[in-house]
């Protein structure tokens, strides 16, 4: 995954916002060094922050431990700069799987046992990519908007 966090912005536009419970110290994070994959791997892993207090409200830039920055404070919702809320970053790229298949599935379908022996793993798995592959497009948005619809109609319900 790409990393979403790797310009560095003001902090008026920082991507996460850190305070400490007393709220003395205020960590506006400004760059993350590596993507969420690779930033959780790592425990000494950085942020390019800007850190303000009372005493200083121009605040003072430098590289802070994730981990620290993490276990000292908690992290706001809403810009206190601008007290504007903080946007969720969502990886717009991030593939679900639709198409899944076990041998079970086969027996189901009416392959006998013999059959179902004989197929490999990456049988299975070409069988995968051409069911995905013969899925019509039009067919397929429908579908993806009438389950999203049901999915989040369900889901206001329940609130």
């Amino acid at each position: 995954m790409k990393n979403p966090c790797s310009k560095i912005v003001k902090p008026e536009e920082a991507y996460e916002v850190w305070q400490t419970i007393d709220g003395w110290f205020t960590t506006y994070v400004l760059r993350k060094y590596k993507s969420p994959e690779a930033e959780a791997k790592d425990p000494v892993a950085r942020w390019y922050v800007c850190t303000t207090t009372p005493n200083n409200k121009n605040g003072e830039y430098g590289d802070a431990y994730v981990t620290h920055v993490k276990a000292s404070a908690k992290k706001l919702s809403v810009n206190p700069l601008t007290g504007k809320d903080i946007p969720l970053f969502i990886d717009w790229e991030q593939r679900f799987p639709i198409v899944w298949l076990s041998r079970q599935d086969l027996q189901e379908a009416g392959f006998t046992q013999t059959q179902i022996a004989s197929i490999t793993n990456e049988d299975m798995k070409q069988i995968v990519s051409r069911m995905e592959d013969s899925i019509r497009r039009d067919d397929f948005e429908d579908l993806v908007y009438i389950q999203t619809t049901m999915v989040m109609g369900e889901d206001h319900e329940a609130r």
